[in-house]
């Protein structure tokens, strides 16, 4: 927590709030500002660093039926605040990986952390359920590619 003490806020926002535009080149690429799901903004002219979470954009990644469970909404907010906090992280701490792969290694170990602590009793379940979980994200990963190249 020593490292994460140096950010001044963490703020929830409406994605209407952020503005139009594209982001900076985040690898090689340039993402409408009112998609994305959170922002890191370092400590620039004496400002502490904060970070932005779009709270309609995180919540529209899940099918509705899957956010009445805690489970599921805990784990969607957490996939972007632990990136965002990756970043600073990565920039106050360091990492063994390098840009956006820095932001995802602390998010996945602060991830695991968290849902070790908190979701204990179901890493047998998960431990059961991971062959399927696997083969569905692949198979939703597929699609989502195939789509996106215009052959679906």
């Amino acid at each position: 927590m020593e490292h994460v003490g140096s950010l001044k806020s963490v703020i929830l926002t409406g994605s209407s709030a952020i503005g139009r535009g594209k982001t900076r080149r985040v690898s090689g690429r340039r993402y409408d500002r009112n998609a994305c799901r959170g922002f890191y903004h370092r400590e620039w002219h004496g400002q502490p660093a904060w970070i932005q979470l779009v709270a309609d954009n995180i919540s529209a990644s899940c099918p509705r039926a899957l956010l009445r469970l805690q489970y599921f909404r805990d784990q969607e907010v957490a996939e972007v605040l632990y990136h965002e906090v990756g970043h600073h992280l990565h920039f106050s701490v360091g990492s063994a990986a390098r840009g956006d792969e820095a932001a995802e290694y602390w998010r996945k170990r602060l991830f695991r952390i968290h849902f070790r602590r908190r979701y204990w009793y179901l890493r047998p379940v998960f431990l059961l359920l991971r062959p399927i979980v696997l083969l569905v994200q692949r198979t939703y990963d597929y699609r989502k590619y195939v789509k996106a190249r215009g052959a679906g």
